[in-house]
């Protein structure tokens, strides 16, 4: 699934410091393709996931995920949860797996909760 990115700013609010992660980033991933996120730590690979994702909502810019933005989704009354586990996958950095279950069953949970 194609994902774009167009003019995405991301910036914290830190006690009235501005921290600005990036600013005016443009993406265009085509679908099929892989893409690797690469550099040194508290650069804002993890930051520019999550907002990629619809984990956090970027300053300014606009997202695309297939035909679909992420904006017009929410403006459409649609949960943005529901539409981020029916289109979207993450496995995260810092993983949480259910002791109780083996991996191809933690890998499956998402699909066990819809």
């Amino acid at each position: 699934m194609r994902v774009q990115a167009q003019d995405l700013t991301m910036q914290y609010d830190d006690a009235g410091r501005i921290i600005e992660v990036f600013r005016d980033l443009t993406l265009d991933v085509a679908s099929g393709t892989s893409v690797a996120v690469v550099g040194e730590s508290g650069v804002g690979k993890t930051t520019l996931l999550y907002v990629l994702g619809a984990l956090e909502k970027p300053v300014r810019g606009t997202i695309a995920i297939g035909e679909q933005s992420l904006d017009d989704v929410v403006r459409s009354g649609t949960d943005i949860a529901h539409f981020r586990g029916k289109h979207i996958g993450f496995v995260f950095q810092f993983h949480h797996l259910l002791p109780e279950f083996d991996a191809v069953e933690n890998v499956a949970m998402p699909l066990l909760i819809q």
